[in-house]
């Protein structure tokens, strides 16, 4: 018997910034989801200037603390190793039996999503919410209806693409201006600014 409906967004979120928050929220009010689960990915080696994960963890904690429906899990920042999606959604399902599951991606990803280690385990575990920025234009709407039917005709996966109108806002570009001492006000959380001033960090 499902009780909740749960969104999973995952990412490195190397700031988490004012769009994630801004995408989570948006999500869970049009899907009618109970929760949105953060969850940040563990130390990526083949990527240059990311924070440590435990720090990108408390900065993502920092940034949902005044959000009921939000919760950040540290199932991949304490996990030695490589993360696969899969082995989080079923740590995930194992702590919410009863939820059904969505997780949240960019529409990057969707033409991606075959490449997934296990993808045909994970698709019996939770549907796909595809949230394109405000720049998806710039994709061939035929090639998203295509991939969106190959992916649902070949594994049987539920993709919906749900959109939001987000601001285009990137932490590449966070990290530029914190780099070059410009402004980030309104784009990540004071709460946030101030921890990565107080860890000298992306600089």
């Amino acid at each position: 018997m499902i009780d909740m409906r749960i969104g999973i967004l995952g990412g490195t979120f190397n700031p988490i910034h004012n769009g994630h928050l801004l995408l989570g929220e948006l999500v869970r009010e049009k899907e009618s989801l109970d929760t949105i689960i953060f969850l940040p990915t563990g130390n990526a080696p083949h990527k240059a200037n990311i924070a440590p994960s435990v720090m990108r963890y408390e900065m993502v904690s920092i940034a949902t603390e005044d959000n009921d429906n939000f919760v950040v899990l540290d199932i991949e920042t304490n996990r030695e190793g490589y993360s696969f999606t899969i082995d989080s959604i079923k740590i995930i399902e194992n702590m919410y039996p009863n939820a059904e599951l969505f997780f949240i991606i960019g529409l990057d990803t969707l033409f991606t999503l075959q490449t997934w280690r296990c993808f045909d385990e994970i698709v019996k575990k939770t549907s796909f919410l595809v949230a394109p920025r405000m720049s998806y234009h710039d994709v061939d709407v035929a090639d998203i209806k295509l991939q969106t039917e190959y992916l649902e005709n070949e594994y049987d996966a539920h993709i919906k693409i749900v959109k939001t109108n987000l601001f285009d806002l990137s932490s590449t570009e966070v990290r530029y201006r914190i780099k070059n001492n410009l402004s980030t006000k309104y784009m990540i959380p004071e709460g946030v600014s101030k921890y990565i001033e107080s860890k000298r960090l992306y600089k």
